[in-house]
């Protein structure tokens, strides 16, 4: 085992403890200043040679490579009315958060969730990416609802992805909610957002 990886091992209860405390709630607001400050402090170093700190996470391993934009659309319904569909512009989505990565999937993956079961990720980051949209862009231009909650920002150019590592979510699904204003937009009724996830390094 490398010392990089018996670092993560040190540190992986340490990540627990502090990542909980950074639940999305609904007074989250941005700060380029301090973005991803909380995880330069706990993140494994192996995790942390990347570019600006950016994430993706899959269950998909073995990824590296160059990736091409895509389609990924999502509906949001949560038995609100009425629903949202966000624009099918082709892109990577990445965010400086790595509990920001799980809450933005979280709409795809409610069976899931709903097993109550640990999940492993693999963790990837951009190399030399070109950002086209960011949280405040995304939420200004009302494409993506919680863009401000998940730090979510978009690749819209084919971009060199690198996979630094593997985490593992836990996440209660009874009780891990929190209420968030939609774009930021207090005018807006509130939704649910996936808040509180463990998140341990691998």
């Amino acid at each position: 085992m490398n010392q990089n990886r018996v670092d993560a091992m040190q540190q992986s209860c340490i990540c627990a403890r502090v990542i909980r405390s950074r639940s999305l709630n609904a007074k989250t607001k941005l700060d380029p200043v301090a973005a991803g400050s909380l995880f330069a402090q706990t993140m494994p170093s192996y995790m942390k040679d990347n570019s600006a700190m950016m994430y993706h996470i899959s269950f998909e391993s073995g990824k590296s490579g160059l990736w091409t934009p895509r389609k990924v659309g999502k509906e949001y319904k949560e038995g609100w009315e009425p629903s949202f569909v966000e624009p099918d512009t082709p892109r990577i989505c990445v965010s400086d958060s790595l509990e920001g990565c799980f809450a933005a999937i979280v709409p795809n993956i409610i069976s899931l969730l709903r097993e109550d079961l640990p999940m492993v990720f693999s963790v990837y980051s951009p190399r030399k990416a070109i950002i086209t949209e960011d949280p405040y862009s995304l939420a200004s231009k009302r494409y993506v609802l919680d863009a401000h909650m998940t730090r979510e920002y978009w690749i819209q150019s084919p971009t060199e992805m690198k996979e630094v590592g593997k985490i593992e979510v836990k996440f209660d699904a009874g009780d891990g909610w929190n209420l968030y204003h939609p774009f930021n937009d207090e005018k807006i009724e509130q939704r649910w957002i996936a808040a509180g996830a463990e998140i341990i390094f691998l």
